[in-house]
């Protein structure tokens, strides 16, 4: 199940950003008169997408599990589909065939995101220090 948030709740979003980012204690959910307890991976994934929605950007809510094609997987990567396939074929990704199409997990993109995004910050962190030792702003 995909659940896709659009533009027409954008003028609260802003409220509810900033009100859950006031009180980020004893947020709960009331449905029917029942009060639910929210756990703080809720509460930030709500103000995160209350962020998005305010700033008129559509957000969707995706079971982590959920299989994606190649040019889905490629599109949260910001990648051409011909480069993730690539990175399938190189087993930088471990994918699925459930017919005679690759699906690759959604986790699996988000981790390979993340890897990516470290060995990026390790790289930059490396440059500066090298930058350092060499004095190169003279």
């Amino acid at each position: 199940m995909t659940t896709t948030l659009t533009t027409p709740c954008r003028p609260h979003a802003h409220q509810l950003a900033e009100a859950l980012a006031r009180s980020r204690d004893d947020v709960a959910l009331i449905v029917a008169g029942q009060s639910f307890p929210l756990p703080q991976e809720a509460l930030d994934a709500l103000a995160a997408a209350a962020r998005e929605i305010g700033a008129g950007r559509t957000v969707e809510v995706i079971p982590t599990d959920k299989l994606l094609t190649t040019g889905q997987a490629a599109a949260h990567l910001g990648v051409s589909r011909t480069y993730m396939v690539a990175l399938l074929d190189r087993d930088e990704l471990p994918s699925e065939r459930p017919g005679s199409h690759r699906r690759v997990k959604l986790s699996d993109v988000l981790g390979y995101k993340e890897r990516r995004r470290n060995r990026r910050r390790t790289g930059l962190s490396a440059l500066a220090q090298l930058d350092e030792e060499l004095d190169l702003n003279r």
